[in-house]
C-alpha cells in the first residue's frame, strides 16, 4: 500500500509541475503583454504633444489661407474693373 501512495504522490506532483510549469508560461506572457501596453502608453504624451502642434499649424494654416483667398477675390474684382476701363 505505501507503494500506491507513493505513485499516487509522485503523481500529483508531476501534475502539480505541469501545472506550475503552464502558470509560469502564462504569467510570462502577460508580463510581455504589460510590458508592450507600457511601452505604448509612454508613447502617449509625446503623440499628444504633436497632435497639439498640428492643430495649432492647422490653425496657421486657415488663417493663411483665408487671407490668401480674399486677396485673390480682391485680385479678382481689380481685374474686372480694369478690363472694364479698358474695353
Amino acid at each position: 500500500m505505501n507503494d500506491m501512495d507513493d505513485a499516487a504522490s509522485n503523481d500529483k506532483l508531476a501534475a502539480l509541475t505541469i501545472l506550475q510549469e503552464h502558470m509560469q508560461g502564462d504569467i510570462q506572457q502577460l508580463l510581455e503583454l504589460v510590458t508592450a501596453q507600457q511601452v505604448s502608453i509612454a508613447k502617449i504624451p509625446a503623440i499628444e504633444r504633436d497632435v497639439a502642434d498640428m492643430k495649432a499649424d492647422i490653425g496657421v494654416i486657415k488663417i493663411a489661407l483665408t487671407k490668401t483667398n480674399h486677396q485673390i477675390q480682391d485680385h479678382e474684382q481689380r481685374i474686372t474693373r480694369l478690363e472694364a476701363q479698358g474695353a
